[in-house]
């Protein structure tokens, strides 16, 4: 089992290697733009949160659910 600088350090990881604003993340993993933020504070996560972004953030493919596709301009 993980402790909670673990996790986070797995988190802050997945970011910084996929170019994700903290933000971003917790806004769509989480349904809370705060989340990680609150997590660098001490927040203590349940263990099912921790079970679906371990499930989440270990998952090569799942980078892009964070992407928008980018508009062409209009001519």
């Amino acid at each position: 089992m993980q402790t909670a600088a673990e996790f986070l350090a797995e988190i802050e990881k997945f970011l910084d290697k996929h170019s994700i604003a903290p933000a971003t993340f917790g806004r769509l993993i989480m349904g809370d733009p705060s989340f990680i933020f609150e997590l660098r504070e001490g927040r203590a996560p349940s263990i099912d949160t921790c079970a679906k972004i371990s499930k989440i953030i270990s998952n090569p493919q799942s980078a892009h659910l964070f992407y928008r596709p980018v508009k062409k301009a209009e001519k």
